[in-house]
């Protein structure tokens, strides 16, 4: 290899540096907004549950209400 081109192939290396690095970056920081996506919709997701529970208690409490007020067992 002819010494005038080290210098370039040096640049040209220093830019493969740099775009390996970034592209690197960009890995991690999708990486991260996955995780927090999942953590989001975990939580979305307990969420939910937790509404239908509350929504189940609540029918079970005003279905034992109406059997007391037509005085019936079922």
């Amino acid at each position: 290899m002819p010494d005038g081109h080290r210098p370039e192939i040096d640049v040209i290396l220093d830019r493969h540096d740099e775009a390996f690095r970034a592209f690197r970056e960009a890995s991690n920081a999708f990486d991260a907004a996955v995780g927090a996506l999942r953590d989001t919709l975990n939580a979305i997701q307990a969420a939910n549950h937790a509404q239908g529970d509350a929504i189940g208690a609540l029918r079970e409490a005003n279905q034992a209400a109406l059997r007391l007020l037509r005085g019936t067992n079922g």
